[in-house]
């Protein structure tokens, strides 16, 4: 391949890695947002409906859009770690929510406290994100451009966060 088709290629996935690192830095942002906005809880039942379906559609689509088997799989298991990473990172937002209300509520309790939560939530929250980060570039190195940008279009588009942040057993983030 000559030079002059690397660089169009190149900047393309550049494109795409920036695209899609700033929608899930995006979509991080108005999780924690929507967590602390929202004053009742979806149905859980149902979100978990939908969750599961959408994750069912996107395997499928992996299935679909890498054609060989092996690559699939190694996919579909990058995509578990993903899974467990934003449900641990909802968690800790959960987490951290319960703790600013608990210091909010005390009256004694002083700044260096809230200022030693908001650096404990802080680290995570960038833990996690360096976390995603890497797992995008993993999950790019096992797919072609067009494979990632059909797959990435999905995720974006049918894949919704704050539903993940409510989906746990007590409503996730409430």
């Amino acid at each position: 391949m000559s030079k002059s088709h690397k660089k169009p290629e190149a900047a393309k996935a550049r494109r795409a890695v920036l695209r899609y690192c700033t929608a899930a830095a995006t979509a991080v942002t108005l999780l924690i947002l929507a967590c602390s906005t929202q004053k009742t809880a979806p149905d859980p039942a149902q979100i978990q409906l939908e969750i599961a379906a959408s994750k069912i559609e996107e395997l499928d689509l992996v299935r679909a859009t890498i054609p060989e088997p092996e690559r699939a799989e190694r996919f579909i298991d990058l995509l578990a770690k993903r899974d467990s990473l934003l449900e641990r990172h909802t968690s800790q937002i959960a987490d951290h929510k319960k703790q600013m209300a608990r210091l909010n509520a005390d009256y004694l309790a002083e700044r260096g406290e809230f200022e030693t939560q908001l650096a404990d939530y802080n680290s995570k929250r960038i833990t996690a994100q360096k976390e995603l980060v890497d797992l995008l570039i993993e999950m790019k190195q096992v797919t072609t451009v067009d494979e990632w940008d059909e797959i990435s279009t999905f995720q974006l588009d049918r894949l919704d966060l704050r539903k993940i942040a409510y989906s746990g057993p007590d409503g996730g983030g409430t």
